[in-house]
């Protein structure tokens, strides 16, 4: 139990009761790492009683972190793009999505695109450590890298955002 909530252990939809049923089932950073999207979009139409929500929280192909990346990677400067990726990391990236394709995802899979918002690109909390977590910079580089990261965050904010959170009704 966590907070008093009770927490199930193992992958979806595997971890659940055939006739389990939820008012909402969140990904919150975890779609873009499943191959399989359509699956896990139609385990979720089948969990989720009628008018249940999906709400995924994802990297958008339509930021401008990831724009600039792409720029740099036909610059031949590309490890920006593979670190946006995670490639080399445990479960990199498989996907990145944009509003049209989650819009179509949503459609095939019984479900209505309701509503979207943005989150930031980047926050200062915690931001050394997750630049800094494969260890495959110097812990130098890592400092610098964030040092230029905090001096863009409020530039950030006024740029096409990084992060979206989509809203799925189930129909």
């Amino acid at each position: 139990m966590a907070r008093g909530l009770p927490v199930r252990e193992g992958f979806f939809p595997a971890a659940l009761q055939e006739d389990e049923r939820f008012d909402a089932i969140v990904f919150n950073d975890v779609l873009e790492h499943i191959p399989d999207i359509n699956a896990t979009l139609a385990a979720c139409h089948h969990h989720l009683n009628p008018d249940g929500y999906v709400v995924v929280n994802a990297p958008s192909r339509t930021g401008f972190l990831y724009r600039l990346s792409k720029v740099m990677l036909r610059l031949g400067m590309g490890g920006a793009f593979d670190r946006l990726w995670q490639l080399g990391l445990p479960s990199p990236h498989v996907h990145y999505l944009d509003t049209p394709s989650m819009q179509r995802l949503a459609e095939k899979n019984g479900f209505k695109l309701e509503s979207k918002m943005s989150l930031p690109s980047v926050t200062a909390d915690g931001l050394y450590d997750r630049i800094h977590c494969s260890n495959d910079i110097s812990a130098l580089k890592a400092a610098v890298i964030t040092a230029g990261m905090m001096l863009a965050i409020p530039f950030l904010k006024i740029l096409p955002s990084d992060i979206e959170v989509w809203f799925l009704k189930k129909q």
